[in-house]
């Protein structure tokens, strides 16, 4: 049929409308959709449980961590800034700016490298995510049944993008902490805030382009390490807040052509997230039982071990030989003595001292007593660390540990460690959770106020975090105590 126009013919077109196809959801659209949806009701009960021993262990390692260089440094600056009293300081009477919380609570909580991890990860979730959301529950007035499906969520996303970054991005120097705890920390700051599903995507996607800590700082400069977990839960948080307010970030900033995957890990493409349904990831995080770099601890359970045989004296002991995985011997192997605690939590030959020594490698052993101990050094050097191709392969699937006690009568020893205690493969107890962070606590809080603050944490699901907060904070001037130092809080 033609159609005329003056004298031209034209054809006859029938205008239908057009059909828009949306586009497929980007990772952090996924992820975000995914997170907004998941229930206290459908949390399965393990999780809500390990959940709960989490925040517990965060709270005792924050505590024993108020003191540490960069947390003293980092809670002055942060005071002197001042601000809206939002959030609380842990283990001070101080209340803060929400972010600034985050920071100095994230930081403290990082300082005696003694908290949570996940092995797959290869960083430390709780000391972001925690962190986040105990101040984003606080400016919120949160449920602690709210506040457990957020930390839960939060680490779902941290240890999911880090296993699958890791270990492309491990060898590029990367810290996973500081660079994937932003995402984390702003997935659970995101649910307490109440973004919905398009807002908490645009807060992925800030936290991504923020995330940063180089692992030069287990080389040199361990001090500024506990700040990379701090800047990480600030970041996470501060990115929940722009979007809160109608910030947006990038669509594809996870899994764009320049976005974070590539730029960080080399990745052209994202985790599968098929298999997505109630958060389950934190049931693989481990807790520590010494407070050491996590690469160190095998070996100290292998020792520990071996000089409990029989009543070992260690004095009969001429060398130790330490097999274990290339990351390991390349982080934490180095021969020498170090110049701060910082670095003596890094070094493999003086935790093995400390455990073969003085029966143990915790919080009271790194001391800048022991730091001068010349027995504890002598022992330090007999010390032989090397990479080993069988455990290398199995990394980091394991991370592992065999550990030869050379004697002075010419005979040896020999312990292997596949799992050191707090894997979820030899774990520890709910009990010894709580006791640990007793003996972290206390210090800090007094007997009878972290008694509270266990109690507290094993009721969370039925009262406000501000209940819980408001127990960790100091009533009255107490002095902290961390790793040989103290001042007045």
């Amino acid at each position: 049929m033609l159609v005329q126009d003056g004298d031209k013919p034209r054809p006859y077109r029938l205008h239908l409308p057009e059909v828009c196809v949306p586009p497929s959801p980007t990772l952090s659209e996924s992820l975000a959709t995914w997170a907004v949806a998941v229930r206290y009701q459908s949390l399965p009960a393990d999780v809500a449980q390990r959940t709960q021993d989490a925040t517990l262990d965060l709270l005792g390692v924050a505590l024993a961590g108020v003191a540490t260089p960069a947390a003293r440094i980092i809670r002055g600056l942060a005071l002197e800034a001042g601000g809206r009293p939002e959030a609380t300081v842990l283990g001070s009477r101080e209340r803060l700016p929400a972010c600034q919380a985050a920071l100095a609570n994230g930081t403290a909580a990082h300082g005696i490298d003694l908290d949570d991890g996940h092995r797959l990860a290869a960083g430390h979730p709780g000391v972001t995510v925690i962190a986040a959301a105990l101040a984003a529950a606080e400016v919120d007035n949160a449920t602690g049944a709210d506040f457990l499906v957020a930390v839960a969520a939060g680490y779902e996303v941290f240890i999911r993008l880090a296993s699958f970054m890791n270990p492309a991005h491990l060898r590029r120097g990367f810290h996973t902490t500081g660079t994937v705890g932003p995402l984390g920390a702003a997935t659970a700051a995101g649910l307490l805030l109440g973004l919905d599903a398009t807002r908490l995507a645009h807060a992925l996607g800030a936290a991504a382009s923020q995330g940063a800590g180089l692992l030069q700082v287990l080389h040199e400069g361990a001090m500024l390490k506990p700040l990379h977990a701090g800047r990480a839960a600030q970041s996470g948080l501060l990115s929940a807040q722009y979007a809160a307010r109608g910030g947006e970030a990038p669509r594809q900033a996870l899994d764009g052509s320049d976005g974070y995957l590539r730029a960080l890990s080399g990745s052209e493409d994202g985790p599968d997230l098929a298999d997505l349904g109630p958060p389950r990831a934190i049931l693989g995080a481990y807790y520590k039982l010494y407070a050491a770099c996590r690469h160190v601890h095998p070996a100290v359970d292998a020792v520990l071990d071996l000089v409990g045989r029989d009543d070992l004296v260690p004095a009969r002991v001429v060398q130790v030989h330490v097999r274990t995985h290339q990351v390991a011997e390349r982080l934490t192997g180095r021969p020498g003595r170090v110049a701060d605690i910082g670095g003596a939590r890094f070094s493999l030959p003086f935790a093995v001292a400390l455990a073969a020594l003085r029966g143990s490698a915790g919080p009271e052993q790194f001391t800048p007593s022991a730091l001068a101990d010349e027995e504890l050094w002598g022992f330090a050097e007999r010390v032989r660390v090397v990479a080993d191709p069988e455990l290398t392969a199995r990394y980091p699937a394991e991370r592992g540990a065999i550990v030869t006690l050379h004697l002075a009568d010419g005979t040896e020893r020999t312990a292997r460690v596949v799992h050191p205690r707090g894997e979820p493969e030899n774990p520890v107890s709910r009990h010894e959770i709580a006791n640990k962070f007793l003996a972290n606590a206390r210090p800090v809080l007094g007997d009878e106020r972290a008694k509270q603050v266990v109690a507290l944490v094993r009721r969370l699901p039925e009262i406000p975090v501000r209940d819980l907060t408001a127990a960790v904070a100091v009533p009255s001037k107490r002095r902290a105590r961390s790793s040989g130092m103290s001042r007045d809080i």
